[in-house]
């Protein structure tokens, strides 16, 4: 992750066994743009297991192809195998890699614009440590249950 001014925000996930994010709002092109597919296409390649909660009443808007956002960011995240989970009402914007990362915040990780007249000011915190494994799995288990 960084957001550093004149760069562009980007999770870049290191994770060797886990990753996780859960966003209200997804926007393919935001997606491809900011290098979060990538980031999430070489985190697979290592073999970690990501997986994407997101809420499908928000993402109704059209994408290209016909599709929907949400049905646009399932096939291609389903492309790269990274999981993508339907949870009615979630507002919750979480990153987690693997045991030890925990991010929380405003900022809508999966679809916020970076500059323009939509980019808005957002804090997140990143959290590491060994002391965070119960919390990560608690989070996981939650939003694992919530997608029934």
């Amino acid at each position: 992750m960084r957001t550093m001014p004149g760069s562009r925000p980007v999770w870049r996930p290191r994770a060797r066994d886990r990753g996780g994010t859960s966003a209200h709002w997804v926007i393919a092109g935001t997606i491809e743009r900011t290098g979060l597919m990538d980031a999430m296409a070489t985190a697979r390649q290592r073999g970690a297991e990501i997986e994407v909660f997101s809420d499908p009443l928000l993402n109704t808007s059209p994408a290209a192809g016909g599709l929907s956002q949400m049905e646009a960011v399932e096939r291609r995240l389903a492309e790269i195998g990274v999981g993508m989970h339907r949870i009615p009402k979630l507002h919750s914007k979480i990153v987690t890699v693997d045991e030890d990362l925990l991010c929380a915040g405003s900022f809508n990780w999966l679809s916020a614009d970076r500059k323009g007249q939509y980019a808005r000011h957002e804090t997140s915190f990143v959290y590491r440590g060994k002391h965070l494994e119960d919390e990560i799995q608690t989070l996981r288990n939650g939003l694992m249950q919530r997608a029934g």
